[in-house]
């Protein structure tokens, strides 16, 4: 009798879901967080004008540890990709002193704000819906002057389905073995139904 109830409590958590709510934030340290406020002060960005400390004066916060700071090639890298330097010369020395790359500094604020909420029913499928926004603001300096900047400011709103034929039964299994250290199983091909 005691397998049977216990069978049946399984069962009904397994034919039944639940329901989980991820919160995915980074902001900023400048301007409170605010992205209207940083946004609007980015736009005032003039290349080949603004330099670093009219940034500092208008509220820029570059010592902040959410941004991400690349200096010299690899900020030339970040912003116009790991190939930009091939062909260029003999050797990655002479390119950098025949651009003078030590003048470079790119600096990246993150700005995002997502909320995702993840219904699972157990055995079959799992429907997420995401919303917020997600920002980028690149700045790229030579000699502490701006001379190119871009932003890319993403509105999220998007819906998802998946459906697996035993999915969530395996990822509660998975669940429960990343809890003990144990190996996660691998989902068969055959059972997944996209």
């Amino acid at each position: 009798m005691k397998a049977r109830g216990r069978f049946s409590v399984l069962l009904c958590f397994f034919l039944s879901g639940c329901r989980f709510t991820d919160k995915d934030v980074t902001k900023p340290k400048m301007f409170d967080g605010d992205l209207d406020a940083l946004k609007a002060a980015y736009d005032r960005i003039e290349d080949d004008k603004t330099t670093w400390g009219e940034l500092v004066g208008s509220g820029f916060r570059f010592d902040d540890s959410n941004l991400l700071i690349f200096v010299g090639a690899k900020a030339i890298k970040f912003i116009f990709g790991e190939n930009v330097f091939q062909g260029a010369a003999r050797s990655a020395q002479e390119v950098h002193n025949l651009l003078g790359l030590d003048r470079y500094r790119a600096v990246i604020i993150p700005h995002k704000d997502l909320a995702a909420k993840r219904d699972r029913i157990y055995f079959t499928s799992k429907e997420t819906l995401s919303w917020g926004y997600d920002a980028s603001f690149v700045i790229l300096f030579r000699d502490g002057v701006v001379v190119y900047h871009t932003a890319d400011i993403e509105n999220v709103d998007r819906y998802q389905l998946a459906k697996a034929w035993g999915q969530g039964v395996l990822e509660f299994i998975g669940l429960a073995r990343e809890a003990t250290n144990l190996p996660n199983p691998r989902v068969p091909d055959a059972l997944k139904n996209d």
